[in-house]
C-alpha cells in the first residue's frame, strides 16, 4: 500500500479504491491506513478521492515528506530488529528530511548539513517550537552512532518518538504554507 502512495504523492485514495487496486478487503485497508497514519507514515483526512471522485476519508503522502516517511519506517524496523544504533541514525535522518521538506515547501533550498539545529533555524518561523538542545543532542548521538558507538534501547525509542513528533509538526507546517500560498 505504501508503495502505491509513494509512487503518486498528493494523490488521495479512499479505502475502497485502495482495496480494489490491491485486491484485498476494505477492512484490511482501513486498519492498515489508520495504523500508518498513527505512525506518521501517511496522512488521512476527508478529501476527494483521486480515483473515484467521491469525498471520503482518504490516504496520501506529501512529496516533501516521502524521504522522511521512508526513513521513519527504516528507524522503526531497526528498533524492532534490536539494532538501536541504526535506529538512532534513521531517526536523525527522518528529522533531517522532514525539516528539509519544510525548507522546500517554503521555496528554499535546504542547507547541505546534518546539523538539525541549523536546519531548524531556517524554518522555525513556520514550525512549532522545538527544543534546540534536544536537536543538538540528537545530532551528537547521530555522529556517535555513525562512528560505531552502541546505543541503548531507551535512547533509540526516545529518538524515534521525537522523530514521529517532528514529522507531525513538519506535515502541519507544510499544510499551513500551502494554505497561505
Amino acid at each position: 500500500m505504501l508503495e502505491i502512495l509513494w509512487e503518486r504523492p498528493y494523490t488521495s485514495y479512499c479505502d475502497d479504491c485502495l482495496a480494489d487496486l490491491l485486491n484485498v478487503r476494505r477492512q484490511a485497508i482501513n486498519q492498515r491506513s489508520r495504523q500508518l497514519n498513527r505512525r506518521q507514515l501517511i496522512f488521512r483526512a476527508k478529501m476527494m478521492c483521486s480515483c473515484c471522485g467521491r469525498e471520503k476519508i482518504c490516504s496520501m503522502v506529501e512529496d516533501e515528506l516521502i524521504r522522511a516517511v521512508k526513513n521513519l519506517r527504516s528507524a522503526e524496523l531497526s528498533l524492532r530488529s534490536g539494532d538501536y544504533r541504526t535506529c538512532v541514525i534513521w531517526s536523525h535522518q527522518t528529522i533531517e528530511a522532514a525539516l528539509e521538506g519544510v525548507w522546500r515547501a517554503k521555496g528554499l533550498t535546504p542547507l547541505k548539513v546534518h546539523n538539525l539545529v541549523e536546519l531548524y533555524v531556517g524554518v522555525k518561523d513556520i514550525m512549532p517550537p522545538l527544543d534546540t538542545a534536544y536537536l543538538k543532542e540528537l545530532t551528537d548521538r547521530f555522529w556517535a552512532a555513525r562512528k560505531g558507538e552502541d546505543m541503548s534501547k531507551d535512547v533509540a525509542e526516545r529518538y524515534l518518538r521525537f522523530a514521529r513528533s517532528v514529522m507531525g509538526s513538519a506535515r502541519e507546517s507544510i499544510r499551513k504554507l500551502r494554505i497561505r500560498g
